[in-house]
């Protein structure tokens, strides 16, 4: 049965808490043999075939795609982008180029890099069909052209970004300028909360709603996206004067990326514009950024995408009753911290590490739970920054009635200010007698991940 739900999922997204690598594993695995891992181009296509509130437009994906900056033998500089060909078409290479930064033992080194015979080879068309560039002429046209959000018409015209997206990207465009006018025509019939009890507040919200109003016009040009380079390792700027200044070395090779495409979000644009826009950013991906891949099943193009675990949490509270481990050696529960999956289930809650933050982790079943006491107050010293609450339980147990063996917090913890300065922080607790089922246990988020059986009967269980 789960065979047959697989075979229907054209393209599934595959998330990895430890980051790239097992992210596409899981991917390739998905795939096969016949199969591909999708490009940034597969994305847009997926994006045109479904709607705002669709997975493709919902998540941030990384992708096949990737991009390089370096020059010509000439001297030039240019941007190549390639599509599931060239030196980062496969995961060996991938983890070739960005061995650049996670080897450097001294943390100085940045994004990711090939060699400039890669790079020729690439130039010449020797690994397949590539875009080109010319990086001269493409940043004359903004003042910071790898931070500007690009209104519509910027971007029916950026050879950058349709590179990037491929062969449908005017398509896509058009489609997404269209979303966006609606979208800033329901803005204007939102009332937004005077948070701050501003005197003008009648007038600022007369003048938004004004510019919602503009901005949905069938004349308009709303902002759409922002195009950008890695963080990190930034291709570099140009000045009011016009001249391009780069931070490219030679002698360290070009830069070399795979391409991310974030979710389409509500953003609120800074000067010159000062506006409101339903925006997204594509950019280059670093080492160290969360990964999303999408396998695809065929060579045809994507119509929409399977969002896998995307709420794991949410998955986990619904189904736990298939996801408890047997144990052969049933450990002996000292004092615990409680915690709810589901909102009604109980769960005794992972140890955590020293007198850090709760784990946050469910981990043995508490099949009867009698509170002690009412609750109380319970006062810790700030550890660090006052915004993380980090205790040691042992402060807790010190404090627990006879007869408590576990607790659970009551509310949101809360800080207490001396002087101005917040030394210490309070919250209450509940103590509880609790009986807890320890021969088997539920298993947490990176054992789900690591088993790509377990990984696929969860996933298929309410998104087939």
């Amino acid at each position: 049965m789960k065979d047959k739900k697989i075979a229907k999922i054209s393209a599934m997204a595959f998330h990895h808490s430890d980051g790239l690598v097992p992210s596409w594993q899981l991917a390739s695995r998905f795939v096969g043999k016949n199969g591909r891992v999708a490009t940034l181009p597969d994305i847009i296509s997926a994006r045109l075939a479904t709607k705002l509130e669709a997975t493709p437009w919902e998540q941030y994906f990384t992708t096949s795609s990737a991009e390089y900056f370096g020059r010509t033998r000439g001297g030039s500089r240019i941007i190549i982008v390639a599509h599931n060909v060239g030196p980062m078409s496969t995961l060996e290479g991938i983890l070739k180029a960005y061995s650049y930064e996670y080897k450097d033992k001294s943390r100085s080194k940045r994004g990711g890099r090939i060699s400039y015979q890669e790079f020729n080879d690439l130039e010449s068309g020797k690994y397949g069909p590539v875009d080109i560039v010319d990086v001269e002429s493409y940043v004359h046209r903004y003042q910071y052209p790898f931070i500007e959000f690009l209104r519509s018409s910027q971007a029916l015209h950026n050879p950058l970004l349709k590179a990037r997206m491929g062969p449908r990207a005017e398509e896509y465009i058009n489609y997404h300028t269209t979303l966006a006018r609606q979208w800033h025509q329901a803005q204007a019939g939102i009332d937004e909360e005077n948070r701050y009890g501003l005197p003008d507040w009648p007038d600022r919200e007369s003048r938004r709603k004004a510019k919602q109003l503009r901005y949905a016009e069938i004349t308009s040009d709303p902002y759409l996206l922002q195009l950008s380079d890695a963080n990190n390792c930034s291709y570099g700027y140009s000045e009011k004067k016009g001249d391009f200044i780069s931070f490219l070395e030679k002698r360290e090779g070009p830069y070399a990326h795979l391409l991310s495409m974030s979710q389409v979000m509500h953003h609120h644009l800074s000067a010159p514009s000062w506006c409101e826009a339903l925006a997204f950013d594509v950019s280059c991906h670093e080492w160290n950024d969360g990964c999303r891949f999408v396998g695809v099943h065929t060579n045809s193009p994507i119509n929409d995408i399977h969002p896998g675990l995307y709420d794991i949490y949410n998955l986990i509270g619904k189904h736990w009753q298939s996801l408890m481990k047997p144990m052969s050696n049933c450990p002996r529960i000292k004092f615990r911290a409680l915690m709810m999956i589901n909102n009604r289930i109980w769960f005794t809650e992972a140890p955590k590490v020293g007198d850090g933050m709760d784990s946050g982790v469910p981990e043995f079943l508490v099949t009867s739970l009698t509170p002690i006491g009412e609750p109380t107050e319970f006062v810790t010293k700030t550890r660090g920054y006052h915004g993380f609450f980090k205790y040691g339980i042992k402060e807790v147990q010190r404090i627990a009635p006879s007869g408590a063996n576990s607790y659970s917090l009551v509310g949101d913890p809360e800080n207490i200010w001396t002087d101005g300065n917040p030394n210490h922080q309070h919250v209450s607790v509940q103590f509880y007698k609790a009986n807890i089922d320890t021969s088997q246990r539920l298993l947490r988020t990176e054992e789900i991940c690591n088993d790509y059986e377990i990984f696929m009967n969860l996933a298929l269980k309410d998104n087939s």
